[in-house]
């Protein structure tokens, strides 16, 4: 779903930050109305223009910043309020977890390791304190089969602002990536692996505690191994485990370019052909090797006129051209660490685990509710029982 950067002269400007009018993000009941018009975000084109996206930027912003379908005037407070929020949620998993992690110590064979247990009670909590579901318009096989204009008609579904929105729904392209965003402020080592047409978040220390972490289903934890993977949604080679970045962690830039791809799907839904174009070609741009990003660039581009076709053809091959000889450029570069980082300026990572234990006071009372598959022995410390 995604396509490549500089294509052609029509393509320069690339991207984001979609003028939508409407409503805003704030709200997923609503389709979104994409505008025809997409203005380049300067922020973006400098994200682009750097060698290499810190991988300490904050997984959250970079989904928000590339989100569809926000009013312009909006976004900087949209985005603003879902990052407060994101930051509350994850105070609340942790403060609720450190109360109840006696239970795990009294019986840990439930689980197969601490951190299985720890993504379970992140799981409840989300889904019983805050109301966290799978869009249930997306549940049936006949809309999860439904093509991509149908699909991704809403953005609110694929992207983190239904997440943390009122309406408090995901899917497989949103839920993952707030549970590596509240998973990391905590300091869990999350990562977001990618499926064929498919996404799941991963705890993974580098040492051997591995647990992947399923968001498509009703509710609750569930966790598969990667040989689940190989199989579905779609069926991986080995060849395309190997070359295509298949079940391994994503970086920074491949999660951004996975985004891209999203966005590009959503504005294709609302008509938005050369915004879609724009979004492809910057995913391409990002990580050209990574699975399913030249397919989606090649979707975009399956109903536009020839001639832009051609153009972005065109586009790609000097794009490549430029790849290599900025790379070139690069490896004769010496790089200083001590030098300020230019990338994207991420927003700063909470003091977790320092400040993880608030005073029960500073969080407000959440909504408790029985959420079908939670860990039952989890225990909401604002609650009477």
């Amino acid at each position: 779903m995604i396509v490549s950067a500089a294509v052609a002269a029509c393509l320069t400007a690339i991207i984001f930050v979609a003028a939508a009018r409407g409503k805003g993000a704030r709200s997923a009941a609503e389709p979104q109305s994409l505008s025809k018009s997409d203005p380049a975000s300067e922020m973006i084109e400098k994200l682009l223009g750097v060698p290499e996206l810190s991988e300490d930027a904050d997984i959250a912003l970079l989904n928000l910043k590339v989100t569809p379908g926000m009013p312009a005037e909006e976004k900087d407070q949209i985005i603003a309020d879902c990052l407060k929020t994101l930051d509350l949620w994850a105070k609340t998993v942790a403060l609720q977890t450190g109360k109840n992690l006696h239970r795990y110590h009294a019986n840990p064979q439930e689980f197969k390791s601490e951190a299985e247990w720890r993504l379970a009670m992140m799981c409840t909590i989300l889904g019983q304190d805050f109301r966290l579901r799978y869009d249930p318009r997306l549940t049936s096989t006949e809309r999860q089969n439904a093509p991509n204009q149908q699909f991704f008609a809403n953005p609110h579904s694929v992207f983190l602002t239904g997440c943390l929105g009122e309406d408090r729904i995901g899917s497989c392209a949103s839920l993952p990536v707030l549970y590596v965003a509240i998973g990391r402020r905590i300091g869990y080592p999350m990562h977001l692996v990618a499926a064929k047409e498919h996404l799941f978040a991963r705890w993974d220390d580098g040492h051997g505690t591995r647990v992947n972490l399923e968001a498509a289903n009703a509710g609750g934890f569930t966790s598969h191994p990667d040989s689940y993977y190989r199989t579905w949604p779609k069926p991986i080679s080995p060849g395309e485990e190997k070359s295509g970045g298949y079940l391994r962690n994503l970086t920074a830039e491949e999660s951004l370019a996975v985004f891209l791809t999203t966005r590009a799907a959503c504005l294709q839904a609302g008509g938005a052909t050369m915004p879609a174009i724009n979004s492809a070609a910057a995913a391409y741009r990002l990580a050209p090797n990574l699975g399913g990003i030249s397919l989606a660039l090649n979707t975009t581009l399956v109903n536009t006129p020839s001639d832009w076709n051609a153009a972005a053809e065109r586009g790609l091959r000097e794009l490549e051209e430029t790849m290599m000889h900025n790379r070139r450029m690069a490896e004769r570069m010496s790089v200083n660490p001590q030098l300020p980082n230019p990338h994207l300026p991420g927003h700063p990572q909470p003091g977790y685990p320092q400040q993880v234990f608030p005073h029960p006071a500073a969080i407000p009372q959440p909504h408790h509710t029985t959420h079908p598959g939670s860990y039952q022995g989890y225990q909401n410390p604002h609650s009477s029982r």
